[in-house]
């Protein structure tokens, strides 16, 4: 069931690109954290409706150990909005639970509200004014990302690591069109609007081969199906950006808010950007060979940042930054499918796969 503009008392309809806008709200979860899931389907239960619009919310659960539609506040939230409903997908990885979501959304825009995001009241209105104000761009992001941490963390670690979790406060709307690379204004995952055209594409290029990314499967911490949608909008010469009026909380809970976890973080975010920007963009290929390093290189940057960072007694960055240098340098081989002793192994003593 749609929530219709019937169901707001309205007969006005809204359309772009000559097409009536309507919007689903994919929710793709594995093994939620009760606690913070619960605020997240609160927080699309307080959505404020656009007038004319027809709105679905669709939680795809992807073979969690315990099916999410047995959860009791699942099931209330479903009684509550008979406009939302729950399906199946048992092919692990974001990336697959996106593609099941989006073939079983009926609307023209696809927003994106992670198990961990708490999205704020005005937000689908927002969605709809922007797309309506801006019809060349196809994808925004919020402007506005609030890290919460669900248990309290020390001042440094707050002050200093918040970004890794896509803290940003933006006070204007900025969008661009900028290929073959990940400019500052383009969004992530969290919160993602997306038109439907660029998602088809983008679902297109996973299931025929071109489109490399499964994002987060089990453990894994790699990334990128994110920046591969930005970059088909991009490609099809649609702009990307973020606005200030998108609000998301990023809600952070204990076993995600500490070093050990930020080093997979950012290894596994380094490590999946380089091959995912090549199967969006192929004819990069050559000049990723061309700056290959060799294992005696590798080896000598790992020392030199080494004693850098613990000169300027930059402990706690140091860990950070040489994981996300080695995720960045194993992206590189994974693009040529080679690899480097060296480089397995320092990343092997880091702990980081």
């Amino acid at each position: 069931m749609i929530l219709t503009p019937e169901d707001t008392l309205t007969e006005q309809v809204v359309y772009i690109d000559g097409k009536q806008i309507g919007i689903s709200i994919l929710i793709c979860t594995y093994n939620p954290e009760d606690q913070i899931f619960r605020r997240t389907l609160k927080s699309v239960e307080s959505l404020k409706i656009p007038t004319g619009v027809p709105v679905e919310c669709i939680i795809i659960d992807n073979n969690s150990p315990t099916p999410v539609e047995q959860l009791d506040y699942v099931r209330e939230f479903l009684d509550r909005c008979p406009w939302a409903r729950v399906i199946q997908e048992t092919q692990q990885g974001l990336t697959f639970a996106r593609i099941a979501g989006f073939r079983a959304a009926e609307n023209s825009i696809i927003v994106f509200i992670d198990d961990d995001n708490e999205v704020s009241p005005p937000y689908l209105e927002v969605v709809v004014d922007l797309f309506i104000k801006y019809p060349s761009v196809a994808t925004w992001g919020p402007g506005n990302v609030n890290v919460d941490f669900m248990e309290n963390v020390p001042d440094w670690f707050s002050k200093k690591f918040k970004i890794y979790f896509q803290e940003r406060h933006t006070k204007h709307n900025e969008y661009g069109c900028i290929p073959e690379t990940w400019a500052y204004f383009y969004p992530f995952g969290t919160g993602l609007a997306v038109k439907r055209n660029v998602l088809e594409q983008y679902c297109n290029g996973v299931e025929n081969g071109n489109l490399c990314s499964t994002d987060r499967k089990g453990k894994s911490l790699s990334s990128g199906g994110d920046n591969q949608i930005v970059w088909e909008g991009i490609k099809m010469g649609y702009a990307a950006g973020v606005a200030a009026g998108l609000v998301v909380n990023h809600l952070i809970p204990a076993n995600r808010s500490n070093l050990n976890y930020l080093r997979r973080l950012r290894f596994g975010t380094a490590d999946s950007y380089i091959p995912c920007m090549v199967a969006s963009f192929p004819e990069l290929k050559p000049s990723i060979i061309a700056d290959l390093p060799s294992s005696l290189e590798i080896v000598i940057k790992v020392i030199g940042k080494t004693i850098k960072y613990l000169a300027t007694f930059k402990f706690r960055e140091l860990s950070i930054n040489l994981a996300n240098y080695l995720g960045s340098i194993s992206g590189q081989y994974r693009v040529i499918e080679k690899n480097s002793p060296a480089l397995n192994f320092i990343i092997q003593q880091f702990k980081l796969r």
